[in-house]
């Protein structure tokens, strides 16, 4: 019937175009409503179960004709603050934000002006289930590698909204450094200054929360060098010191350094060498030669830390001086010849001579040298009365000159020892006997004086005074007076300033 209608149409036209007669046609019109179809709308995952903090993508499908837009909600909650656009069927939105559990994922079709379907919502929701996420801890050290007893941090690095406790362990000793609670996505140890000299291998535990899972961190390995000793330090106890004192060196080091310290000077090693205690070495001397010296301390090093030599103390020793010399006799009093020997006792490093000295009169040629800090001078020649001794000390490169005290030496009279005899005897009444008399002294000082002759039978002195002795010590007295008879002759000696 279209078809026959058509055919009519095209006939009246062509007879128009061809001049011929027109024939007049009626028409009839109206309106047909297509209204958009019942929309559906349907949801998938792109990861179903996803991890906490990974990016999920949510996607709508719809009839491909449709247009509009998608609103994606969590339970309530708009997942797209914008709608998503239909784009040949499908719309999508994307979240990594989603909380540990499941989750009600529906979706809204928005249908626009031009949509050949109606809008619509997702029959049943889509049950996301998000799980708990890898914590991904990463651990870091400053200063690596870093000196022993210096301060080293431990930084571990989680998700920025890791929560719960880090535990920093180290490895190498078994040793728990500490525990911090993550903030912000950190969990920093405070520092610490107890590691020893070696490779420790680190490890930062983290503990987990409701949205992360436990995890340890890969080994950090923190590299402890032995530490220069620059606290080395070394002071004296007396600078300057005089010759003889005792100087006490101290060599201060970290307080747990452990080993010796060798005391030098100059580059002598003073013996012996000095091993620590609490971070401090001593070495006492008193010999140190007059001058300065240069001392240092050595130290040895130890596990922690390295060997190192202290700052340099130039310690000066200066001549001792005022030393006290002590002068003594071995005998006084002492009698006239007899042997005294005096000593004089120094320091017994003392080197050089003392000289000896009678008042002003020096004893002796030449000064008696010094032996084993002691000089003896010996004499028997002191006449008789109190003589001030001193000895005077010469000094030498460590001590200073000096004079000891007075030595009050007494020198009392020796008995003389003396003879007599006559020749010839025995004599004859009237014939001449000569009465020799002889006095002998000690050390070859002969006697001076006077000798006395008593004739005990009479009780009555031999000539007119007393016989002079002779520059031998000899007296002589000729008499021809004598009675006949025994006649004991005593002689009786004056002394002298020596002699008794």
């Amino acid at each position: 019937m279209r078809i026959k209608s058509l055919v009519r149409g095209l006939s009246a036209l062509l007879v128009t175009l061809l001049g011929g007669v027109a024939v007049a046609q009626h028409t009839a019109s109206y309106t047909q409503v297509v209204n958009p179809a019942t929309g559906t709308i349907s949801i998938v995952s792109s990861l179903n179960p996803s991890q906490y903090t990974q990016s999920v993508t949510f996607t709508a499908t719809v009839p491909s004709t449709a247009s509009g837009t998608v609103t994606f909600f969590d339970g309530a909650t708009k997942i797209n603050a914008t709608p998503a656009a239909i784009i040949s069927g499908s719309a999508s939105a994307s979240i990594s934000t989603l909380s540990v559990g499941n989750h009600n994922i529906t979706a809204t079709f928005t249908a626009d002006a031009n949509s050949n379907y109606a809008s619509a919502s997702t029959a049943a929701p889509l049950v996301q289930t998000v799980k708990t996420g890898p914590s991904g801890i990463a651990l870091t050290s400053s200063p690596n590698p870093s000196t022993f007893g210096a301060n080293v941090s431990f930084t571990a690095t989680l998700a920025s909204t890791a929560t719960g406790n880090v535990t920093f362990y180290d490895t190498t000793t078994s040793t728990t450094l500490g525990t911090v609670a993550a903030s912000s996505g950190t969990a920093v140890l405070p520092p610490i200054s107890t590691l020893t000299v070696g490779t420790h291998n680190v490890v930062a535990q983290y503990a987990g929360d409701t949205s992360f899972s436990a995890a340890n961190s890969a080994n950090d390995a923190q590299v402890v060098n032995k530490a220069g000793t620059t606290s080395d330090v070394l002071t004296s106890s007396l600078n300057p010191a005089t010759y003889g004192a005792t100087v006490t060196f101290t060599a201060t080091l970290p307080a747990n350094a452990t080993g010796t310290v060798t005391f030098l000077d100059g580059a002598t090693p003073l013996s012996p060498v000095s091993t620590i205690s609490g971070g401090v070495a001593t070495y006492q001397i008193s010999n140190l030669a007059v001058g300065p010296h240069s001392i240092t301390a050595s130290y040895a090093g130890d596990s922690n830390y390295a060997s190192t030599t202290s700052n340099t103390v130039t310690e000066t020793i200066t001549q001792k001086t005022g030393e006290a010399i002590t002068l003594t006799s071995s005998a006084n009093p002492a009698n006239f010849g007899a042997s005294v020997v005096f000593t004089v006792k120094l320091p017994t490093d003392a080197t050089g001579t003392v000289t000896f000295f009678d008042g002003a009169t020096q004893l002796g040629a030449s000064p008696s040298t010094i032996s084993g800090g002691v000089a003896t001078y010996t004499t028997s020649t002191l006449s008789v009365l109190t003589h001030p001794i001193t000895a005077k000390y010469s000094g030498d490169s460590n001590y200073s000159t000096v004079t000891s005290t007075i030595l009050s030496e007494e020198i009392d009279p020796v008995s003389a020892t003396m003879t007599i005899s006559g020749n010839p005897n025995p004599s004859i009444y009237g014939g001449t006997v000569v009465m020799t008399i002889t006095v002998t002294g000690v050390n070859g000082v002969i006697p001076t004086g006077t000798v006395t002759l008593t004739d005990a039978l009479t009780g009555t002195q031999l000539g007119t005074g007393p016989v002079p002795l002779d520059p031998t010590g000899k007296g002589t007295y000729p008499t021809s007076a004598l009675s006949a008879g025994s006649h004991p002759i005593t002689a009786t000696y004056s002394g002298d300033s020596n002699y008794k």
